[in-house]
């Protein structure tokens, strides 16, 4: 969404004036992310921050009070900005956890799984999700256009103890995390499109009940399972981060901006194994809109 010249003109006239950068950016926020003017194309709250240089403590409580769904009317700004204040004070608190940009709040953590769970689920890949069962229909498929990789669901038991440890790790529900999915990066692989994880427009047209249950994907994170020590980087090209795989290490980011929209810093891109196959597991978490159905769902 192109935003007026004029308003980038007007910000820099009030910071040549002297006037404080809150106070900037809370006449921007009333005007124009509140719905109430018409006149400009409306900024997003991350545009705003970038234009003043000033981030409030308190931003999320700025996107409650004022924005009105310019970017995304579905999605309930309520409970991610909830579910994003849980993980952040958890990832704050973790010991070994390491800030990389905070552009999308991309943490590292080290040891995330042990070496035995790593260990476990490699050796469950390795028989379940290769080229082989692929091509013979073993339940081994190719997630996306995007991705290079082949994946694989799990079985319960394991879903169950892996969603167990997010709950435990980051205070979650079992209505905001998608059922994780383990998948293989083959070695001489071909390197990934670039792609963001949030349901697009045109995922949500071709399927309306991608988020019915669910809600939409707001979190993002990846386990390594094992080293990699010539290529299979995930890269991000946006923010100029590329993150090597180590063993049992977790890498976690936030897919969505503060107003809701898709956070197009988070474009990522898996770029090919040189040395040796990898293995990850991915977890996506979401609003949680229906945990009654879900939990009912779980029973069977």
């Amino acid at each position: 969404m192109k935003v007026s010249k004029e308003i980038s003109l007007w910000i820099k006239k009030r910071l040549r004036e002297g006037k404080p950068k809150k106070q900037i950016f809370e006449e921007l926020v009333k005007q124009f992310v509140s719905g109430k003017d018409t006149e400009y194309s409306v900024p997003s709250i991350s545009w705003i921050v970038k234009k003043t240089g000033y981030l409030p403590k308190d931003a999320e409580s700025y996107i409650a009070k004022y924005y009105s769904g310019h970017e995304s009317k579905s999605i309930d700004l309520t409970k991610t900005t909830n579910q994003s204040q849980r993980i952040l004070e958890n990832l704050n608190q973790e010991k070994e956890s390491v800030l990389l940009d905070n552009n999308i709040y991309l943490y590292r953590i080290d040891n995330f799984f042990n070496c035995e769970l790593c260990n476990q689920l490699t050796k469950f890949s390795s028989s379940h999700c290769n080229s082989l069962a692929y091509e013979q229909k073993e339940n081994c498929f190719r997630k996306n256009e995007y991705t290079t990789s082949l994946s694989h669901s799990l079985p319960n038991n394991i879903v169950n103890q892996l969603e167990d440890i997010l709950k435990d790790r980051f205070n979650l529900s079992q209505s905001e995390i998608e059922s994780p999915k383990i998948e293989c990066f083959e070695k001489g692989g071909k390197e990934s499109k670039p792609y963001v994880d949030p349901f697009l427009h045109e995922h949500i047209e071709s399927n309306p009940n991608i988020t019915r249950k669910m809600g939409h994907r707001t979190w993002s994170m990846i386990v390594f399972l094992n080293d990699v020590s010539d290529g299979g980087k995930i890269s991000f090209p946006k923010i100029n981060i590329d993150i090597q795989p180590k063993k049992g290490s977790m890498v976690i980011w936030n897919s969505l901006l503060l107003s809701g929209g898709v956070n197009q810093a988070s474009m990522h891109i898996n770029l090919p194994t040189k040395s040796e196959d990898k293995y990850i597991i991915n977890f996506w978490l979401r609003e949680g809109r229906n945990p009654d159905s879900l939990a009912n769902k779980g029973k069977k």
